[in-house]
């Protein structure tokens, strides 16, 4: 631990190394004892090794942070924070006096300027702690301990794929600020893409200086956010934005607070409210949740559009029977103009119907974007 936490756990794959030599030393007078020291020294060198790839594990935490931060300021939205902050003349003292307080942004960039190259940011030396680590972890192809071979590098990966499910998880649960607490709110799928992108750039950083393979992390965790759950039962990225856009958006634009704009192709609100669907169903933002999910899990949304569909039908094959012998009326008789306007008046259920009706026409268009 001593030496995870100092500036020489660039060389803590000695402690490993070390270890592994306890099958040469014992004496020849005492060959029994080679029977205690092969398995001792078996598990003191994956114990090593194991603490070596959790610390990397924990750094890699530390570092995308800065990563996400680092891609959120190039957002649209905040280069428009940032070109309002920079216009802005008044000073922030008079700003305070009227009740609005301007926030001073840092411009994009400003992380790379240095008075000296010696002076080192606590990002760099969040990364040069992860390039000893590596290092230390690829300096020896295996290890041969006891009639076990060791591969330092593999031991990596289970904990950077642990890391990088950490963080999806943590972008997931980021809280959005909402004004209408009707209507639960999560994250736009291009904000999560570009922190997802900021991530998957940090572990192709690696990649140069650990001999891995990242894409084999990027597909086993990806694999599991585009099903519904995920190995431990924890709630995926599918499962999310799936859930919010059965349950909330669609029930908010079927209750009439917004309509398919055509020439837009997306759902747009009717009157300026706190909750914008368009904000939501726009072609860039599909296109995000398209990335984020992937194929399986746009099946796995128009699946549960189907379902949604079929429940519809369902209900209206109900009103249908319950209306059954006023409907035969009608048909048979459908010359007779006076008769067919009083069995009208008499059918059960007619609001009812046309809601429905538009319920699946919204989810038939949702389906088609």
């Amino acid at each position: 631990q001593d030496c995870l936490a100092s500036s020489s756990s660039r060389y803590s794959i000695v402690i490993p190394y070390i270890c592994a030599q306890f099958c040469g030393e014992n004496l020849r007078y005492c060959p029994e004892e080679l029977a205690f020291i092969g398995p001792y020294s078996v598990r003191l060198v994956n114990s090593f090794l194991e603490q070596i790839a959790d610390t990397l594990g924990k750094r890699v935490l530390h570092l995308a942070e800065d990563f996400i931060n680092l891609n959120a300021a190039l957002l649209p939205h905040n280069c428009l924070l940032l070109a309002d902050a920079k216009g802005s003349k008044r000073p922030k003292s008079e700003a305070k006096k009227k009740g609005k307080d301007v926030e001073i942004f840092d411009q994009p960039g400003l992380e790379s300027y240095r008075v000296r190259r010696e002076l080192l940011s606590k990002s760099d030396e969040k990364l040069y702690s992860i390039m000893d680590l590596c290092y230390s972890l690829n300096l020896m192809p295996s290890l041969d301990v006891w009639r076990h071979t060791f591969v330092p590098r593999e031991y990596a990966i289970q904990p950077l794929q642990d890391a990088f499910m950490v963080l999806i998880f943590s972008q997931l649960d980021v809280p959005v600020p909402s004004k209408d607490k009707e209507v639960p709110e999560i994250r736009r799928p291009t904000v999560l893409l570009n922190a997802m992108k900021g991530i998957l750039n940090m572990l192709r950083m690696i990649e140069n200086f650990l001999n891995i393979d990242v894409v084999r992390i990027f597909n086993a965790v990806l694999l599991q956010h585009a099903q519904d759950m995920e190995i431990n039962g924890q709630p995926t990225i599918c499962h999310v934005y799936s859930s919010w856009y059965s349950s909330v958006l669609l029930k908010r634009v079927c209750s009439g607070t917004g309509c398919f704009a055509i020439n837009r192709h997306c759902f747009i609100s009717r009157q300026k409210e706190v909750f914008q669907a368009e904000m939501y169903t726009d072609p860039t933002e599909l296109k995000a949740l398209c990335e984020l999910i992937g194929a399986y899990g746009i099946r796995h949304i128009g699946d549960q559009c189907v379902d949604l569909i079929v429940s519809q039908v369902n209900e209206i094959k109900k009103l249908l029977i319950s209306n059954k012998d006023l409907l035969h009326n009608i048909r048979g008789n459908s010359d007779k103009i006076e008769l067919c306007c009083d069995w009208v008046k008499k059918l059960n259920g007619t609001d009812e119907l046309l809601q429905r009706l538009t319920i699946v026409g919204t989810i038939l268009n949702f389906r088609k974007l």
